[in-house]
């Protein structure tokens, strides 16, 4: 991809811990040097947003 100043990332869940993940940014972004711009969908958000839109899935939840 392109070497950007930001990363986008899409997050897709129903109960996420929000201040779990805000933590988590702020760390990440000290240590890239990077801004990270997050998104949290819901799933049957998620299915409409990545119809119209090119993405990379990094990881998903199996049960």
């Amino acid at each position: 991809g392109r070497d950007s100043p930001a990363i986008d990332i899409v997050l897709v869940g129903n109960h996420l811990n929000t201040a779990y993940l805000i933590r988590l940014v702020e760390k990440a972004e000290k240590l890239i040097h990077r801004r990270i711009r997050y998104l949290i969908l819901s799933p049957e958000e998620a299915k409409q947003l990545l119809k119209e839109n090119r993405s990379v899935l990094i990881w998903k939840k199996t049960t």
